[in-house]
């Protein structure tokens, strides 16, 4: 999942790189290598959490797998500090923000600018950076 999630980055990049008026199909793939890296941590854990396997996760998830998804990393993140609990805040409502434009983009008329799309991408990098955070220690 860690190489599908940075493929699905890439390719983000890559459509919004390359012709205008596909810009919109970026915010898909960006929200996605956010998604795809958290399966990553949940089934690499390594500490008193209790790792969830990829299938495990699959069998879990029901009808609402990315809320499943969701619940579990928010609920194995312990933060110690004011700034631990607003990096948490941020990175929740980052994550919702892309899964909302991520919905507009696939099922919706709407249509993003390039501005907006690296917006985006910028919520993807740094959503999987404090991931990366929040996770470092328990892998």
């Amino acid at each position: 999942m860690l190489n599908k999630s940075d493929k699905y980055f890439n390719i983000g990049s890559m459509i919004l790189n390359d012709n205008e008026q596909y810009h919109t199909a970026s915010v898909h793939c960006f929200y996605y290598s956010v998604l795809q890296y958290m399966k990553y941590l949940l089934n690499s854990i390594k500490t008193e959490d209790k790792p969830i396997s990829y299938s495990e996760q699959e069998t879990n998830s029901g009808e609402s797998s990315h809320e499943y998804i969701f619940n579990e990393i928010f609920n194995r993140i312990n933060c110690n500090g004011l700034a631990n609990l607003q990096k948490l805040k941020t990175l929740k409502e980052d994550i919702r923000l892309l899964k909302k434009a991520r919905v507009e983009a696939d099922y919706k008329q709407t249509t993003y600018s390039q501005e907006d799309c690296l917006n985006y991408k910028d919520l993807a990098e740094n959503s999987k950076k404090a991931l990366k955070y929040f996770y470092n220690d328990k892998l």
